[in-house]
Formats: C-alpha cells, sequence, structure tokens
C-alpha cells in the first residue's frame, strides 16, 4: 500500500536538492476560513462550489438570454475584460468568521464540525493501532531504542528514547525499516492538520537522532514530497524542518566527523546563524548531550547559540534554548550566571520564554504577600544572589540596586513580579545567605545596607511593602544577635521607640531548636593543659550544639586582631597560664577542607599543621560564636558532667567506643538538613606535663569538613 503512494515519482530523476526558506512569503491577509478556492481552511469548499455553481449559471444565461428576451435591444458595445490583480478578493458572502456577510455562521458551523470529526477521527485511530504514534513505536523497537530516564519541569519523572548509532541494522531490518519510514511519509500528506503535524515532527526527531534512520528517509523520499499544499504556518514550518533534517548531509557530515577542528567550529558558527538550519544544529547539541550521559559537549557552541539568541530571537527554537539551560545548570551552573545579562534580555524579548525549574532564578516569583512563606526563597537563596551578582557585575547592594533602577522601562517591568523587582527581598536574601557567617564589625563588610533597606521599606513603603519588611526584619533578627544590635542602632537614627525588638523575636516557626551532636569521624589530637585535670591520651569531647546555636565569625587579621568583647566564642579550654582558647578553623589553602585550632582574644593569626604535616600560618580565619544572645535562648539543661560551657553550647567527655557509633549515626541525620556543616567536633586531650606551656598554640593535625 505504502509502495503506490510513492509509484508516481518512484521512477522519476531526483531533481537537486534545494534548501526550502522558513519565511513563508504571504501578500494577503485572508482569513484562513475564507472561501477564497486557493485558502487552506473549512471555506475552501464552499468557495469552489461557489464558483462552480456561478460558472454553470453564467453559461446557462448567456445560452437562454435571447430565447427568454434577455438580451438588449439598440446598439451593441464591445467590452474587453482585463485582470487587474487585487489584494483583498474576500467575497462579502464568505464563510470566514470575521467577515459580515450570509457565509458566517456557515463558516462557524464548519469549523465546528471540523474539529468535532478532528477529534473522533483520532480517536478511531488510536483505538485501531494506527497513526504516526504508532509507526514510531515500531521503528523504536526495530532500532532497540532504551529509555533514558530524566526530570522534567515540575519534578516529574520522564524518559527520551535513546539509541546506539553504532550498531548498523541488518538487511532484513533495513527492508522493514523502509516499510515503515515509508508509512510514517504516507502520514505526513494527511488530510487532517494535527496528524500532519505529528507525523513530520517525528520524521524530523528520528533524522536527527539516528543517523540509519535518517539515510533510509534520505533514499525514498523526494524532495518536493513534502512541500506544502496549503500555507498554514505551521505546517510550512514542520515541513521545512522535516525536509532540512533529511536532506542536509553536509551539517550531518560535519557533526560525525571532528565537531572541535577549526574548520568545522567555522562552519557550525555560520549554521548556526542561518534561519532556515539553526534549529537542526540545535537539536544535533541536544543529541551530543543526551549521548554523552551528562557530560557537556562543544561549550563553545553553546555559547554562540546563546549570542544568536540574543541577536536573532526569532530564527531560535525555544524547546532547545530551554533544555540547554536545563543541561547547563546541573553540569555547569556558572554559565547560568556569567549569561545572567543576555538570558534576562532574552526573557523580555519573548513571552512565553522560561527556565526550567531547577535553574529559573531569573523568573522566581517572590512571595504572595498574604502568606508570607519564605521557605521557597531562602531554599533558592544562594543561587538567586549569585545570579545576581553576574547579571549587575557588582557584589555589593547599593550598585545592584542603582543597576535595577537603571534598566529600561520593559525589562523593570517585566522584573516586577521576580524577586529582582523587590528590593526588600534582594536585601533579605544577602543576610539569608550568610546567616552562618557574620563578618566582625571592624571587616570590610557588614549587614548595614541590607537593614537599611528593609528598615526603609518598613517605615516609608505601601502596606504590602510594609508588610514584606515587617516579616523579613523578625526574621532577620531572630536569626542573630549581631542583626538585632545592628537594627537597634538604625533604629535610633529614625525611630527610638519601636516594637520591632520587644520581644527578641525566636519564634518557633522560624527556628527549630533541636540539641545535636556535630562530630567527626577522625580525631586529632589538640595540644591543650587541662585545667587541674589529668586528661587522657585517649580522652574524646563532644560539642553539644544546636542547629541554630553558633555561627562563624570571620576575621582579618591582618586589619585588627580577634577581640572577644561583644562576641560569645566558644570556649575549648586554658591554657597553664589561664588565658582562653576558643575554636577557630581556617582554609587549608591547598584542599578543599577547613582545618581546625583554637585562637586567643587578641591574637592576629592562627597557625596549624595540615594533612601534609606542612606548617600554615593565616591572618584570614573564622571563629566559632554564639549566634543569639543566651538570655534571648533561655535556660539550657545542662549536664552535670558538662565541661567549658558557653551558653548553650558545652562539651561532654565520652568514650570512644560511643563516639564511634554516634557519629555513625549522627552522620546519617545531619545530612537531613541543608545546613548541616561538620564543624569542630572531636577534641583529643593529650596529657600534658604540668610545668609545660606552649609558645605557640599548635594542632598535631586538622579535622577536615
Amino acid at each position: 500500500m505504502s509502495r503506490k503512494i510513492f509509484s508516481n515519482i518512484w521512477k522519476r530523476p531526483e531533481d537537486s536538492y534545494t534548501r526550502p526558506s522558513i519565511y513563508l512569503e504571504r501578500t494577503d491577509s485572508i482569513d484562513s476560513n475564507a472561501t477564497a478556492p486557493n485558502i487552506p481552511g473549512p471555506g475552501r469548499n464552499v468557495g469552489r462550489l461557489y464558483d462552480v455553481l456561478g460558472s454553470k449559471f453564467e453559461d446557462f444565461l448567456r445560452r437562454k438570454g435571447p430565447r427568454l428576451g434577455l438580451g438588449q435591444s439598440g446598439p451593441q458595445l464591445s467590452l474587453q475584460l482585463f485582470r487587474k490583480d487585487s489584494i483583498d478578493s474576500i467575497a462579502s458572502d464568505a464563510t470566514a468568521p470575521n467577515n459580515p456577510g450570509p457565509g458566517r455562521n456557515l463558516g462557524r458551523l464548519y469549523d465546528a464540525l471540523g474539529a468535532r470529526l478532528e477529534v473522533v477521527v483520532h480517536k478511531r485511530t488510536g483505538r485501531l493501532n494506527q497513526g504516526p504514534d504508532v509507526v514510531v513505536q515500531d521503528i523504536h523497537e526495530l532500532r532497540c531504542y532504551r529509555r533514558k530516564p530524566y526530570f522534567g519541569k515540575n519534578g516529574d519523572l520522564l524518559s527520551i528514547p535513546v539509541v546506539d548509532n553504532s550498531v548498523s541494522p541488518t538487511e532484513k531490518q533495513y527492508r522493514i525499516l523502509r516499510k515503515l519510514c515509508r508509512k510514517l511519509l504516507k502520514y505526513c500528506r494527511s488530510h487532517e492538520l494535527e496528524i500532519q503535524l505529528r507525523a513530520l515532527d517525528e520524521v524530523t526527531t528520528l533524522a536527527v537522532g539516528d543517523p540509519h534512520v535518517r539515510k533510509v528517509f534520505e533514499s525514498i523520499l523526494k524532495s518536493k514530497y513534502l512541500i506544502p499544499k496549503y500555507e498554514e504556518r505551521e505546517l510550512h514550518l514542520s515541513c521545512h524542518k522535516a525536509i532540512v533534517s533529511i536532506k542536509e548531509a553536509e551539517i550531518h557530515n560535519i557533526w560525525s566527523q571532528n565537531v572541535s577542528s577549526d574548520g568545522a567550529e567555522t562552519r557550525l558558527a555560520r549554521y548556526l546563524c542561518d534561519p532556515d538550519v539553526s534549529f537542526l544544529v540545535a537539536r544535533l547539541l541536544r543529541k551530543e548531550y543526551d549521548d554523552a550521559a551528562n557530560v557537556l559537549p562543544s561549550q563553545w557552541m553553546w555559547d554562540c547559540y546563546v549570542d544568536v539568541a540574543v541577536a536573532q530571537p526569532q530564527i531560535i527554537e525555544w524547546d532547545s534554548l530551554n533544555a540547554f539551560f536545563k543541561y547547563q545548570f546541573h553540569g555547569c551552573p556558572e554559565f547560568i550566571r556569567n549569561h545572567a545579562s543576555q538570558i534576562l534580555r532574552l526573557a523580555c524579548q519573548i513571552p512565553d520564554f522560561s527556565l526550567y525549574d531547577n535553574n529559573q532564578a531569573l523568573l522566581f516569583k517572590h512571595p504572595n504577600h498574604a502568606s508570607m512563606d519564605l521557605i521557597d526563597l531562602e531554599y533558592r537563596a544562594e543561587r538567586i544572589r549569585t545570579c545576581l551578582n553576574f547579571l549587575t557585575g557588582l557584589e555589593d547592594l547599593v550598585g545592584q540596586l542603582q543597576y535595577l533602577r537603571h534598566l529600561d522601562r520593559e525589562t523593570r517591568s517585566y522584573l516586577q513580579a521576580s524577586v529582582f523587582g523587590n528590593e526588600v527581598l534582594i536585601a533579605y536574601i544577602r543576610i539569608y545567605c550568610n546567616r552562618n557567617v557574620i563578618h566582625c564589625i571592624y571587616g570590610p563588610k557588614s549587614c548595614l545596607p541590607e537593614l537599611s533597606v528593609m528598615l526603609y521599606y518598613y517605615l516609608n513603603g505601601v502596606p504590602d511593602e510594609k508588610n514584606l519588611a515587617k516579616v523579613v526584619l523578625l526574621r532577620s533578627i531572630g536569626s542573630s544577635r549581631y542583626l538585632k544590635y545592628a537594627l537597634s542602632y538604625l533604629l535610633t537614627q529614625h525611630n527610638p521607640i519601636s516594637q520591632l525588638l520587644n520581644p527578641p523575636q525566636l519564634i518557633e516557626q522560624q527556628w527549630c531548636f533541636m540539641n545535636r551532636r556535630w562530630m567527626s569521624k577522625s580525631k586529632h589530637k589538640l595540644k591543650l593543659a587541662g585545667e587541674g585535670e589529668n586528661m587522657h591520651k585517649n580522652d574524646t569531647l563532644c560539642l553539644y550544639e544546636s542547629l541554630q546555636d553558633s555561627l562563624w565569625l570571620q576575621v582579618f587579621g591582618d586589619e585588627r586582631p580577634f577581640v572577644s568583647k561583644g562576641h560569645f566564642p566558644v570556649l575549648a579550654g586554658y591554657d597553664l597560664s589561664g588565658r582562653e582558647l576558643y575554636i577557630a578553623r581556617a582554609w587549608d589553602g591547598e584542599t578543599p577542607y577547613h582545618m581546625y585550632t583554637y585562637v586567643s582574644n587578641g591574637e592576629s593569626s592562627i597557625s596549624f599543621i595540615n594533612d601534609d604535616g606542612k606548617w600554615i600560618t593565616t591572618s584570614r580565619f573564622f571563629v566559632l560564636v554564639l549566634k543569639h544572645d543566651p538570655c534571648d535562648v533561655g535556660v539550657p539543661v545542662i549536664p552535670d558532667n558538662a565541661k567549658f560551657q558557653t551558653g548553650s553550647v558545652y562539651w561532654i567527655q565520652t568514650d570512644d567506643d560511643d563516639t564511634e557509633s554516634e557519629t555513625d549515626s549522627d552522620t546519617e541525620s545531619d545530612h537531613d538538613s541543608d545546613d548541616a556543616e561538620q564543624r569542630a567536633a572531636v577534641l583529643d586531650r593529650e596529657e600534658t606535663p604540668s610545668n609545660f606551656v606552649p609558645e605557640t598554640p599548635q594542632l598535631e593535625g586538622g579535622i577536615g569538613e
């Protein structure tokens, strides 16, 4: 049956391939339902009927006119007709629904009946195992496609067909494949528009995804077979993509050889800018990613594709660009950040453009002011802040807000419903990202700009802005004593009497205080002298704290030494002179781990020996301090055997066996929290002579996070 479809053109010599244009030349604006005989739509048949009846009626009048006395008396004038081009030839009785006349209601009736008929036909073909989907499924089974799982836009587990292209079909499979391809091409000539479009899309997908199937299509398809007879825009595009995907052998040959060569890169970059074949190169890129098992290939070409999308958005296949952004976020998130400004321009130019859920920082909608649910915003805070830094090219809040305020009106209107259009949320995101690390008041950074922005909207904004500002202010001062005192300082500049700080905002709905044990599986020896105690070599102290008990205070010792005044540093022990020693950590510089040691009041640097045995001294370090004032947290239950208590944080001496078992169980529970960060946890005390005073606090090893 399918051979008969091709019998008329089977022995006809093939014309040389000429790339079709993606642009559809249309000079008229006739509605698709008009009765013009050359316009597709339900009015076409009615128009043909009118033409036939009208011409027959004219012939009848010419023949019967003289007999019926319909001829004119008197001199006859010879009239010569000349053909004149007309742009608008719609008759007043056309069936177009937007034209007045008796044909309008008839056209609407045809529209309804035609749509209903298409639904019935599609259901029947599905029940009879007919249609392009069934043929494509047979091709997949013949080529041994496997399903590759991936997560969709809404987190749904989906799959895509993937085939091993290195396996060629056998002679028998090749014959069956030719029959199936002919059958699929037959559906490309269907009279039902939806079936025709589905078949064309499947042809394009198969031609791009499987070179063996593409060669089969190329061997049996004549160039003019898929040229549409009608002028629907979507039909024209689908036919164009199918023909180009099959016949553009040069692009497929370049791709199958060496894409990274200089000549191939130049030609493929030129093809990306060509509106007729740009989609094909983009789909081949997607296929390369799928075949590479999540390894991002051809990064330079993706960069070029984004540049083309910015310069010529009308030629981009947005499904491919969306999929590309999804791939890039998982494998190379800095690409999204580096191209943030370009992505923003794309999002503003194309209303339908949207990023996938996993990387929609630019399009992240801010929470409803009525519900004030900031959980999702906090979950994405670090991602949004990084995108904002790359978008503006700045890291300070004042510069970022100035940049956003000076954007053009169209861009600012687009950002109005996103986080980037809300200055209160921008300020809160910056504070939230630093919730576990606070810079000293004498350091180069401060949280005063962020709090000033939120306080300004709380005092001067509209009701919605005031409500949102109050919520984020309460969450901010409830997260750290440092933010509370910084806001108290700002309030003295505006309104000395405020209800924001009374009482301290440690709300149960915001913070969950649970005692947890932070431990490390490896034990390292910290040389400290016990305070009137004989510590044994294998004694172990475990630090007990809650998720919200402490944070890391960043110290820049080259600018000013660490001063414990104004802080509650977590006590680690004493030296023989009775000087207090506090937990500190610093980057190794050669490994991605923190190394732990201790620091005393007034010191500008810390020293430790890393895992390679190298002596490291640095003036940039962190000190573990309490996050809240002890009076705000309340009176915790402290065990009798607790040592070196600092507020609600204390140390407990445990046995080695208990330490090892409890470490395993606690490590699993720590993974459940996004904030789980292994801190200085297991400190070994070594027996020290009573007359020993260390010249410099030394750590024989480091605890890696």
